[in-house]
């Protein structure tokens, strides 16, 4: 499928307050694109974040791609609040292809990104949502507030959470 369907014009918007989200936890539900990378031959251990962007793409660090690729490595854990809690509106998929920006050079250069296609295409719910993308002539003036969402640590040297 398309990456970037048109048709694709339903998405998530966060369920936030006024509160700061910097450092706290989130509510179950709050980021429905939100997804965890999870490597399938270490039994399910965490690698990185992403955002689900369509029924059936992901998108992420092109950092967190092991090479040589294996997509039997990998899994995508849709639906999830907290790391360690599958809840029953989690859904885990596997991945049936992975394009690694071919101008990605290292960790935190320009390029650092990446597309997982997933093996099923997600059904949509009040937890599994795409992030709204904006359009590419989309501008945002000095100020405007952002989130930045995942499961990092929470201190300097901190384990993940």
């Amino acid at each position: 499928g398309n990456a970037f369907s048109a048709a694709d014009s339903v998405c998530g918007s966060p369920l936030v307050s006024s509160r700061i989200v910097g450092g706290t936890d989130s509510l179950d539900g709050e980021w429905p694109w939100q997804v965890a990378l999870m490597d399938n031959e270490a039994g399910a251990e965490y690698i990185c974040g992403g955002s689900l962007i369509s029924p059936e793409w992901v998108m992420t660090a092109a950092h967190c791609i092991h090479h040589p690729i294996q997509l039997s490595n990998y899994k995508v854990y849709l639906g999830m609040h907290q790391l360690d809690v599958i809840s029953s509106h989690t859904v885990v998929t596997n991945v049936s292809n992975i394009i690694v920006n071919s101008n990605f050079a290292n960790e935190g250069g320009p390029g650092d990104i990446a597309l997982l296609q997933l093996a099923t295409p997600v059904t949509y719910s009040q937890y599994i949502m795409p992030i709204c993308l904006p359009s590419s002539t989309t501008t945002f003036p000095c100020g405007t507030e952002c989130w930045v969402t995942g499961w990092g640590t929470r201190s300097s040297g901190g384990e993940s959470m």
